[in-house]
């Protein structure tokens, strides 16, 4: 073989042998490369599995907690004693002062027309959704993580809630009253468990009823019965499209909204400022009825145009001393202190309210004409009927007015019947019991 032959064939075997080990360094590097990949997505599907491991076990943890309703429900106040006279008269109701005024009734006791505003305006999906807004936690979700796309205003976790009824329900009756302002994504997590629970193991109605008994209404109006009763004089069974438009935009903030406060109500002619907070907020209850397909255009014009007869509710007391003292005393020496506050009783006793005012008027007068004169300033005026001891009037007196004591030392009794009228599932109570009370008596003033 030529010499120039022989080293032709060892360049092509030096060119092949640089090939081979180019393509073996690719090999290697592309081997490398799906390694790294390999990696990644693994890490990825462990720490995914992992995150997901965690959100079952936070899940089962809150799940776990989620007690009855009723339960926690029967633990809250049911509203004060309220004092009625022998022909149902109220003489007086207590109010607590926490959870305020409440009056809890069925959902078949409310007006159809406060259900559907309420909905409109909450949670348009409550009756096919699982618990969850989905619309409303999107939004929220943007409102406060990336509050950048809503604007120059936007601040984090600053956004609306975006809760759904029943998460609304969540946080009123199972989160801590302490807890509830808090904005943190824990607190929204347990309010989403227990809706979804809650959505699991009771039906639409039992909820919204629980929901519509348990929200603020503003001022001391806690749940719609009482609001209803408070606003306009008026079981919520009797709410008017107006009326309920109006009540239904309070609990989103029941201080701003509320109908009697200084901004939103005329003095004048009574009745909300066209420009107020609360008149806007029911224009845009209307508006959702409408969009909703609740209520015509027509109809959502017509009620926003309609006077509203508010009656504002007042906490005057009738005898007194009768109330405050022999009953209140008896409640509480039976039942405790807080019977008169939080167990819902109501009270039927055997004064006769229409007697009471003419006992009144006679004490006055005589008190006041002969009094002086006598030396006599305080008395004192009871009634009774001798053959069953029921009293029907008892009544003291000061210096010609209703605020003073007189001395207690009479033998006969009234019979009081206490009956807990709520829906809440407590048992009815029904007994007599008797009360000490006065003998008429001009007492020489000390």
């Amino acid at each position: 073989m030529s010499a120039t032959r022989t080293a032709l064939i060892r360049r092509r075997r030096r060119r092949d042998d640089s090939r081979g080990r180019g393509g073996n360094v690719r090999v290697r590097m592309l081997i490398a490369l799906a390694a790294v990949v390999g990696v990644f997505f693994i890490s990825a599907g462990l720490v995914a599995g992992g995150a997901g491991l965690y959100a079952m076990n936070r899940y089962d943890q809150i799940a776990a907690d989620v007690v009855p309703p009723e339960q926690l429900i029967a633990e809250q106040s049911r509203g004060g004693a309220r004092i009625l006279d022998r022909n149902g008269n109220l003489l007086y109701e207590f109010v607590d002062e926490l959870s305020g005024l409440r009056r809890p009734v069925a959902l078949e006791d409310m007006s159809q027309w406060l259900i559907d505003a309420t909905v409109a305006v909450e949670d348009p999906t409550f009756y096919e959704n699982n618990g969850l807004n989905t619309r409303g936690l999107v939004r929220a979700a943007v409102e406060n993580f990336a509050p950048f796309l809503m604007g120059d205003e936007g601040q984090f976790l600053e956004g609306s809630g975006g809760s759904s009824i029943t998460q609304q329900l969540a946080k009123n009756i199972y989160i801590p009253r302490e807890e509830r302002l808090e904005r943190s994504v824990d607190r929204k997590v347990k309010e989403m468990v227990i809706a979804l629970e809650l959505t699991k193991k009771y039906t639409k109605d039992q909820i919204l009823e629980w929901y519509l008994n348990s929200i603020p209404y503003g001022g001391i109006y806690t749940g719609i019965e009482a609001a209803a009763q408070g606003y306009f004089g008026k079981s919520a069974a009797d709410l008017t499209l107006p009326e309920a438009a109006l009540l239904a935009g309070i609990p989103q903030s029941p201080a701003r909204y509320n109908p009697f406060s200084p901004e939103n109500l005329d003095g004048d002619t009574r009745q909300l400022s066209a420009t107020s907070l609360s008149k806007a907020r029911q224009a845009e209850v209307l508006r959702l009825m409408v969009e909703n397909g609740v209520i015509t255009q027509k109809e959502a014009d017509e009620a926003l145009d309609a006077p509203l007869n508010f009656r504002q509710a007042r906490f005057d007391i009738e005898a007194p001393h009768f109330v405050l003292g022999r009953i209140a005393d008896e409640i509480t020496a039976r039942f405790g202190e807080r019977a008169l506050y939080d167990q819902g009783l109501t009270v039927t006793t055997t004064l006769d309210l229409d007697l009471q005012h003419i006992a009144e008027d006679v004490v006055e007068k005589y008190v006041s004409e002969y009094g002086e004169q006598a030396n006599l300033f305080n008395g004192a005026f009871v009634a009774i009927d001798p053959r069953t001891g029921e009293g029907y009037v008892y009544l003291e007196t000061l210096g010609g007015g209703f605020g003073g004591r007189a001395t207690r030392d009479g033998k006969d009794g009234v019979q009081v019947h206490i009956t807990n009228t709520s829906n809440l599932p407590v048992e009815a109570i029904e007994m007599e019991y008797p009360l000490r009370v006065h003998e008429y008596a001009l007492v020489e003033d000390s």
